[in-house]
């Protein structure tokens, strides 16, 4: 995304799918220690994670990995049934990270809500990823708590 701030990361991987969908996610810390994670994760470590996008309490967004690669933020899906009933676009069997954008907001789920500005940066990534890249809709943007009802419940937070 043009204009923002960049923090390359290694945990990424090419993608097998075109982007068609959003999850969004609370990253259970601070963006700076996302900062630090990403530079040092390896694209082959045992739990690779990462996110297209991490936006700071202060609504600025953060890009670790370009939307044309995918990232690593909602692969295990425990309960395919479960995330085939909450989401209509879940394609079973398939992995998730290979037609999503992970964006995330910096804080903890069981705590912090986001915020105006964080909502207000989000609406501007999705503004630009439906004139980029996808549709955007009711459909298409989901909370990673759909994907995975039971250990992530409360993700992306309260609000």
């Amino acid at each position: 995304m043009p204009g923002v701030r960049k923090v390359v990361t290694a945990a990424t991987e090419a993608r097998t799918l075109a982007p068609e969908a959003v999850i969004f996610h609370v990253i259970q810390g601070h963006r700076a220690t996302m900062d630090e994670w990403a530079r040092q994760r390896a694209p082959d470590a045992v739990t690779p994670a990462s996110y297209h996008f991490v936006v700071d309490l202060d609504g600025t967004p953060t890009q670790y990995v370009p939307i044309s690669q995918r990232a690593w933020h909602a692969g295990r899906v425990p309960d395919q049934e479960a995330a085939a009933a909450l989401w209509s676009l879940y394609r079973p069997g398939i992995n998730p990270n290979d037609y999503t954008v992970g964006i995330a907001a910096e804080g903890f789920s069981a705590t912090t809500a986001w915020n105006d500005a964080q909502h207000k940066t989000a609406i501007k990534i999705l503004d630009w990823l439906e004139t980029e890249w996808m549709d955007v809709n009711d459909d298409t943007v989901i909370g990673h708590r759909d994907l995975d009802p039971g250990s992530r419940a409360h993700d992306p937070g309260p609000s």
